[in-house]
């Protein structure tokens, strides 16, 4: 499982659909599965329009938006995850836990609703392609969408909670054996994607698939 992270605008959309494509173009279409948390999945999109077009984050409690979190997860691992990653297939997923165990620092998360997520997430991935960098430009380029506007309708949209949740990231995770942080500022996606593309390849060559 190949993971993509990062603050909100970071370009990980860009990058899981170069990933994807680069993947089955060497090792087939059917062995390569793309994925989004929350999203993947029927459940995960509807969890998704409701969180963030019908019912914005800004207008729900924090336990309430860290459950519907935690449905979406555990629908995307048990129906779409799990059962290709059991396949030998490639997994390629836009977000996944470590988001939320990331973001939810900055959110009265009750105690009860944080430890059952973090007690019954998916697997950790295999390698976690980490994309930081100046978090107002980044923040900036998500509001700036076109195509997705719904940045207005979560409760973290600020510099400094993006600021806060990228150092979370950092102080959980920088240690994993699966972290691989890249820098995107002052970069365009294509010197961007130079460096995932040897991240990508230096890691299945260590699993034994090589490209």
């Amino acid at each position: 499982m190949i993971v993509f992270d990062g603050s909100d605008g970071s370009g990980k959309g860009t990058q899981v659909e170069r990933a994807v494509q680069f993947l089955r173009k060497m090792l087939g279409e059917d062995q390569v599965v793309q994925s989004k948390d929350p999203g993947g999945t029927k459940l995960g999109l509807a969890i998704r329009r409701l969180m963030f077009e019908e019912v914005p984050t800004t207008e729900m409690a924090d336990g309430e938006v860290d459950l519907l979190f935690l449905a979406a997860h555990r629908n995307n691992w048990r129906t779409l995850v799990k059962p290709a990653l059991d396949a030998g297939k490639i997994v390629v997923q836009d977000r996944w836990w470590p988001s939320q165990a990331a973001y939810m620092t900055q959110r009265e998360v009750p105690k009860p609703i944080a430890d059952v997520y973090m007690s019954c997430h998916g697997a950790d991935p295999d390698l976690f392609i980490f994309l930081y960098g100046d978090v107002h430009a980044t923040l900036d380029r998500a509001r700036a969408r076109d195509t997705e506007t719904h940045q207005s309708a979560k409760a973290w949209n600020s510099y400094e909670a993006m600021e806060k949740i990228q150092r979370e990231y950092i102080l959980q995770f920088s240690m994993k054996r699966w972290w691989c942080p890249i820098c995107i500022d002052d970069k365009g996606p294509n010197e961007v994607w130079a460096e995932v593309e040897i991240a990508i390849r230096n890691f299945m060559r260590r699993a034994g698939k090589c490209l």
